[in-house]
């Protein structure tokens, strides 16, 4: 068993954080038939720190989980996006909590609370609406393979329960895949069907601030394919969410996708921004009607003797 920190971000006016802890293990529990499953939020703050930024560039202070979740839920939020390591079962379990909490407090108004999912791509698209509806309880239809049917069925299985509709979020694999192997030039060759299940095209498929260049090639990725293929990814995920909330005004939505992916306002943010932005598809999306979520994992001795203060700095 490892201690892990799970980092939380969330931006309130311009920018802010947070930071979580708690055990987790490198894999998830094995779930034959995956059922919503939430941790109380006050045990689950046994196991939690929580810290939040309200402006750039001051330390991450102290608040507890209780208080992100109501933040979350505020009725002007709009969008949520939650990034994880995918191999960290306490940030699934946060995950599941924040759900929870952010949906039963839309019940009263009748506001339901999406879940779109990066690993639910839109080849799978009617599956993901069968199993919202009820009509089917083929959980693993929905995703790529049996891990993650494991590690996200049960968040699945939470929002059905909770009247949330669930967003095929992703562009299909193959098509990432062509992109990496092919180019950008390939998707001019797929069939009108498959067009309809991409982000509109031509999309940006190079990145949209320089701060997120840095990153791609900090972590490797320097293929002008390569990087195309992860900026489709990124404007898939950013359209999804605006596209349901565009046609669902009353509503909100909770993106859960790997953290790279949203980890300091990049990749998915910056297609968000770039598709509110004056003349773009999507209505404008003031800052203050989105958060942002990240979960990073801390080895145990370092998170116990960061626990003990209530100001850090960036632990990423």
């Amino acid at each position: 068993m490892l201690r892990a920190a799970v980092r939380l971000n969330v931006s309130t006016g311009l920018v802010a954080s947070a930071a979580a802890a708690g055990q987790y293990t490198t894999r998830c529990d094995v779930v034959e038939k995956p059922q919503r499953r939430v941790t109380p939020v006050r045990e689950l703050e046994r196991d939690v720190i929580v810290l939040e930024r309200q402006v750039a560039g001051e330390p991450l202070k102290r608040i507890n989980l209780e208080e992100m979740i109501e933040d979350l839920a505020d009725p002007s939020r709009k969008l949520v996006m939650f990034g994880e390591h995918h191999d960290d079962a306490k940030a699934q379990d946060v995950e599941r909590s924040v759900y929870d909490g952010m949906a039963r407090r839309q019940r009263d108004s009748r506001r339901r609370v999406a879940l779109a999912l990066e690993f639910v791509d839109a080849d799978a698209r009617r599956d993901a609406e069968s199993f919202a509806s009820g009509r089917s309880n083929d959980v693993a239809k929905l995703f790529r393979g049996e891990g993650d049917t494991k590690r996200y069925g049960p968040l699945a299985f939470l929002a059905r329960a909770l009247g949330g509709p669930i967003v095929a979020a992703n562009a299909p694999r193959r098509h990432a895949r062509l992109v990496a192997k092919q180019g950008v030039s390939a998707l001019d060759t797929i069939s009108g069907d498959d067009v309809a299940k991409l982000p509109p095209l031509p999309y940006h498929h190079t990145p949209l601030s320089e701060a997120y260049a840095e990153r791609l090639q900090m972590v490797g990725l320097r293929s002008k394919n390569v990087v195309a293929a992860q900026c489709l990814w990124d404007a898939a995920m950013a359209h999804s969410c605006l596209d349901f909330l565009k046609t669902n005004t009353r509503d909100a939505i909770m993106l859960v996708c790997g953290a790279f992916h949203v980890q300091h306002f990049l990749g998915v943010v910056d297609h968000v921004e770039k598709y509110t932005e004056s003349g773009g598809p999507f209505e404008p999306l003031d800052r203050d009607e989105f958060r942002v979520v990240v979960c990073v994992p801390m080895d145990g001795p370092s998170f116990l003797r960061r626990s003990l203060v209530d100001v850090w700095d960036d632990p990423s």
